[in-house]
This record gives structure tokens, C-alpha cells and sequence, in this order.
């Protein structure tokens, strides 16, 4: 293969097992960064399997914080597929990385994510509005997950790729994902603590994807739920444990932070939609301030607290660039009067909110 799966993972013992298993009946062989503090059976789970594995310490208590590039230092491909150990690829993704992706000169591409969701006891995945943030129409959830390695500047942020690129990243079909499983296999309790662990880290950092983690709190029909597109994840589903589960309860606090977030997010989602519309909206003008932003970032990165000037730079030329690539996806696709968007109605986050 042109690339290789690389899962930092801690603490992921009651379902590790179960992932391997189904990575070796794909014919793929992962490579497993683990967290020198994992405290439960993973050790003695890996070696029993006999599953490639290495120890890290990262520098901080999030992925980010060193893992993903504690990854390359490792990695034997040009390529790296970075899936978490809740994770698992789709055949088509692995097929499409293979032969398409690991055959151009990107740096990196997004690919969709579907988080699922036990709904009346199916399986489906969310599609709530929040999901669909790309420029790319009905893309759900696209994450930068796989990268040449070698070509990018790694970082310690919280909530980001772990890494940068000159080059803004390419999007993979919607066909080529994976499925985020965290929600079946963690509690709401155990999914609370850890957005709670985030925003100790970095205040103000995480309550806006509560959406992600606590889907629980959503309306279910916000969640817009659908079937997944194949029946190839039916096995691994069935083999999964049950989540251990533990009471949990927010306080009238974390619920006006959450609120709050959700309203940031919609006044977001109105700012990028006007910058994809601006005459500025051109791939070399986006690719400058994405550089410009980068730039920026690292000399922020050595002052004592982050000033956000690099970030906003950096979101500016995102969004520009994602304007040009809808303008160019619109122009060039000529679709049937038959044809349906697939997307879910546009409704803010405000407005998805439920107390």
C-alpha cells in the first residue's frame, strides 16, 4: 500500500481487540502509538495479539500534544492514514487511498467522518447541520487524516489536524470515510469527562463541540439519523462492547457554555459564508493568507499566551480557498432537475440546541 494506518490510542483496551480483528480481515496491519500512561490491558492486548505497537509520552494529555507526530517518526510510507482507536475505515477508503490519493502530489486530504449513533437499537449516523461545514456539497464531517508525513510542519493544538501545510488540503469523495464509533462505545458520562478534561487544558476550547461528544443532549431528530450507505461495518457493530456506563450531570454553567458556543458557531458558519462569496475568494490569494497565517502561528507559539492573530489569518485563507472550490465544484457539476441534495435543511446551531 501506498500508505500506513497509524492509531494513537490510550486506555482503549475494552475495544481494541475487537478493531484489530477487523483490520486483519481487511489485510491491513495498523501500527499503534500508545500512550506510555495507559493504565489498563492494552499492553498486554497488543502483545497477546501480536499487533505492532510502540510506546510514546506525549507532552500534553491530548492527541495532538505530540502523537500524531511521534507517528512519523515511525512510519515506513510515504503516507500516513491517521485513525483514532474509536475508528475504523471504510473498504472504499482504503481502496481510494491506495490507488487515487497516494498517487498525487497533496499534501494532504479531509475525509469524511460518520459518527454513529444506537437509534431505537439500529445503527445509524448523525447528520445534524453542524456536520456539513466544508465547501464541498454534503460532505459530512471531513477531517485532514491522511498526509504525507514528511511534508508537513507538526503542531501541539488542540482540536487541529496536529500539523500544517503550505498548501490548503484537498477532499477526498464522500464514498472513501470512516465511522467515529466513540459514541457506542463510551458512555455520555465517560464522552462528559473528557470534553471537560479539554476545556481544563484550553479554556473555551472544546464546549462548542458538544454537538460531537454528547449527541445524547441533542434532540434525536436534529441528529437528522440515517442508515449507513453499506452493510460491510455490520460484523465489527455486532462484536463491539457495551459502553460502561455512569451517571453524569451538567451544571447550569457548562449548559449556558455550551449555549453560547452554539451561537458562536452560527455567527462562524454566517462569516465563512460571506468570505466563500468575496471577489477575494481565489485559490493563490487564499493559499497566501493560509501561509501568512502559518506564519504567524508559529512566532505566537513561543509567546506566553496565544494571540489568535495566526488562527484568524489562517481560517481567512480557508475560507477563501473553500469558496473557490465550491464555485469550481458548482461549475463544474451539471446535475438532472430529478437530482435531491442529499444534505441535511440549513438550520443554526442556535437553533439545534436543546436544553
Amino acid at each position: 500500500m501506498q500508505f500506513e494506518i497509524v492509531i494513537p490510542t490510550r486506555n482503549g483496551g475494552r475495544w481494541l481487540g475487537q478493531l484489530l480483528e477487523a483490520y486483519r480481515k481487511l489485510g491491513v496491519e495498523p501500527l499503534y502509538i500508545v500512550d506510555a500512561r495507559t493504565n489498563d490491558d492494552t499492553h498486554a492486548l497488543l502483545r497477546k495479539m501480536n499487533a505492532r505497537f510502540v510506546d510514546y509520552l506525549p507532552r500534553g494529555d491530548f492527541v495532538e500534544s505530540g502523537m500524531i507526530e511521534a507517528a512519523s517518526q515511525f512510519a515506513t510510507k510515504e503516507w500516513i492514514l491517521r485513525l483514532d482507536d474509536d475508528e475504523f475505515p471504510s473498504s472504499e477508503l482504503l481502496r481510494w487511498a491506495n490507488e487515487v490519493a497516494g498517487q498525487t502530489d497533496a499534501d494532504g486530504w479531509a475525509i469524511s467522518r460518520l459518527t454513529l449513533l444506537n437509534v431505537e437499537h439500529k445503527i445509524k449516523y448523525s447528520r445534524i447541520e453542524t456536520q456539513y461545514y466544508s465547501p464541498v456539497p454534503d460532505l459530512c464531517g471531513p477531517l485532514v487524516r491522511l498526509f504525507r508525513h514528511r511534508h508537513v510542519e507538526y503542531s501541539n493544538i488542540i482540536h487541529s489536524p496536529g500539523f500544517a501545510s503550505k498548501r490548503p488540503w484537498q477532499f477526498a469523495p464522500g464514498d472513501a470515510f470512516f465511522v467515529h464509533l466513540d459514541v457506542l462505545l463510551r458512555s455520555a458520562g465517560e464522552r462528559l469527562e473528557k470534553l471537560r478534561r479539554y476545556e481544563e487544558i484550553e479554556p473555551n476550547s472544546s464546549w462548542r463541540f458538544a454537538y460531537h461528544y454528547l449527541p445524547d443532549l441533542f434532540p434525536e431528530i436534529d441528529q437528522k439519523p440515517a442508515p449507513l450507505p453499506t452493510d460491510e461495518f455490520d460484523d465489527l457493530l455486532a462484536s463491539l462492547p457495551l459502553p460502561a456506563e455512569q451517571p453524569y450531570a451538567l451544571s447550569t454553567k457548562e449548559r449556558a457554555q455550551m449555549q453560547i458556543s452554539a451561537d458562536d458557531f452560527t455567527v462562524r458558519a454566517k462569516m465563512r459564508e460571506r468570505r466563500q462569496r468575496s471577489p477575494l475568494a481565489r485559490k493563490k490569494i487564499a493559499e497566501f493568507f493560509c501561509t501568512l497565517g502559518k506564519s504567524v502561528t508559529s512566532v505566537e507559539s513561543r509567546l506566553p499566551a496565544r494571540l489568535g492573530v495566526g488562527q484568524f489569518l489562517h481560517d481567512y485563507g480557508t475560507d477563501l480557498f473553500g469558496g473557490a472550490e465550491r464555485r469550481a465544484s458548482v461549475a463544474s457539476r451539471v446535475l438532472p432537475e430529478t437530482t435531491k441534495p442529499i444534505g441535511p435543511k440549513t438550520q443554526s446551531a442556535a437553533e439545534q440546541w436543546s436544553q
